[in-house]
């Protein structure tokens, strides 16, 4: 197993739950004390069970790149695509598409 070191680390700590895109190094293990995600897949479960957060943070983002660099479109879905996260991005991009970036550009505390 190629990351034998990671599964030792993630026994002795007693973890619940382990992210890695290496996934496919554990699937030689026939059980594991741990769940294994890809950082895609924890990212939809943080969606599944708080998708007000993920969308607060959404607009937080689109706020931020909006206030702070020179085009007008929010390339939050593209950059989580290019960094491994597809399913994750579209989950983005559908909370974009229910914000309204003028009033929240209005609110001080974004």
């Amino acid at each position: 197993m190629g990351d034998a070191h990671v599964h030792c680390a993630a026994v002795y700590a007693a973890i619940d739950i382990l992210l890695t895109d290496n996934d496919k190094h554990f699937t030689q293990m026939d059980e594991l004390p741990y769940e294994i995600y890809t950082a895609d897949e924890f990212f939809e479960l943080v969606d599944d069970s708080a998708p007000h957060m993920v969308r607060a943070v959404t607009a937080k983002q689109l706020v931020y790149h909006v206030r702070n660099s020179d085009t007008s479109s929010a390339a939050l879905p593209e950059r989580l695509k290019a960094a491994g996260a597809p399913a994750f991005a579209e989950r983005v991009r559908k909370h974009l598409l229910t914000l309204d970036i003028n009033a929240l550009l209005r609110e001080p505390d974004l």
